[in-house]
């Protein structure tokens, strides 16, 4: 049984056109790209809520949709699961009986998680029998969640899940997500236009822009590649650019309890960070933003900024007006952007081949998916 989902899909709706043909793998996929750009229309056609002008999908049950032979397989019998922008529960019934209705659907041939397992995970135990009306927007989508993983799908289509709650619910839920994918292997196209959910998130990530796909790889290489900056600030939900920066895959090789901190390394360079709850060899991805990277021509002697590093400038460009980003490069396999003020780069008297130093406060690193020691494993359910 095939564990991809191939898909080609043309459709014609007004002015806009989608025109799009990938392959999705284990893991979580993130489908990323501004309003508009047809990712809602992508998940539709893939439950077989909606019926594309023409193409085909072939997954683990076979050829799902092929419009040339007239085969479109009833969204039931697709073993798709989805979860949608704002959950979508039952109001009449408890917790219990709503996530009931997902087990409900599941085949008894397909392998999943058992009903204890998701309440676990979730923590759902102490709100099964409330009703959704007594639920937060975060408990609310918590279940959502549940429902559609105990229906034991072979792909989980998730719909910005998390775009009606704020900051500090959508960090809470992240998490969540990650650990039922990993454990249950479920792979999930995770559609989203926050940079950040997609870091914390994703291993594979697909740009999407008016229907066109415009890139497809691993989270960090499609997001370090400058020819996306642009795009990627159009992209973000918040409506404001995403900053410049760059995203590493470190180890974690320490913990400082005393000082509540971490240890990383990521090909040679070491930072400390916030205490990351994970073992001795776990990886994480690592953003940082071109706005927290200090510079100095000397190294910053007793400073509260515990990260620095030496680095060779690579090229100095025009950022927003009286500022400008420098690239850095930190080693063969590094390569870092700094955003400061003209007048800095004026009054250090900085060029390209110009050797400095470079600071980044612990705090402002920010952190993304981690994983056990390599190599990277999904466990059996």
């Amino acid at each position: 049984m095939s564990e991809t989902l191939s898909i080609a899909l043309k459709h014609q709706e007004d002015s806009f056109c989608l025109d799009v043909a990938f392959e999705l793998g284990p893991g979580i996929t993130a489908l990323f790209g501004p309003s508009g750009a047809g990712k809602t229309m992508i998940l539709d056609f893939l439950a077989g809520l909606r019926k594309p002008d023409s193409g085909h999908v072939t997954g683990p049950l076979g050829v799902m949709l092929d419009t040339q032979n007239r085969v479109d397989m009833r969204p039931d019998q697709r073993g798709i699961g989805y979860v949608f922008q704002h959950g979508r529960l039952f109001p009449h019934l408890t917790v219990e009986e709503n996530l009931s209705y997902g087990a409900k659907w599941r085949s008894s041939d397909r392998q999943g998680p058992a009903p204890h397992d998701v309440f676990q995970i979730l923590g759902l135990d102490t709100l099964l029998h409330r009703h959704p009306a007594d639920l937060s927007g975060g408990e609310q989508q918590r279940v959502a969640i549940g429902r559609a993983f105990l229906s034991r799908p072979d792909w989980l289509l998730m719909d910005e899940p998390l775009s009606s709650l704020d900051t500090p619910r959508r960090l809470e839920i992240l998490p969540f997500i990650d650990e039922l994918s990993e454990r249950f292997q479920t792979p999930i196209l995770y559609v989203s236009h926050n940079a950040d959910e997609v870091l914390r998130l994703a291993d594979q990530l697909i740009l999407l822009e008016d229907g066109r796909m415009r890139d497809q790889g691993p989270v960090d290489t499609v997001f370090n590649k400058r020819e996306h900056f642009a795009f990627l600030g159009r992209a973000d939900a918040s409506g404001q650019a995403t900053e410049l920066g760059t995203i590493l895959t470190a180890r974690l090789t320490e913990h400082d309890m005393p000082f509540n901190l971490s240890r990383v390394v990521a090909q040679g360079l070491s930072l400390w960070i916030p205490r990351l709850p994970r073992p001795i060899g776990a990886e994480v991805r690592l953003r940082l933003s071109a706005s927290d990277i200090a510079i100095s021509r000397a190294k910053p002697e007793e400073s509260s900024i515990l990260n620095t590093f030496e680095a060779e400038i690579l090229e100095i460009s025009p950022a927003a007006p009286g500022q400008a980003h420098v690239g850095l490069r930190v080693s063969d396999a590094i390569e870092l952007w700094a955003q400061i003020t003209d007048r800095s780069v004026t009054r250090l008297a900085l060029a390209p081949g110009a050797k400095i130093w470079g600071a980044i406060k612990s705090v402002a690193v920010v952190t993304g998916a981690a994983h056990a020691p390599p190599p990277k494993q999904r466990h059996q359910a």
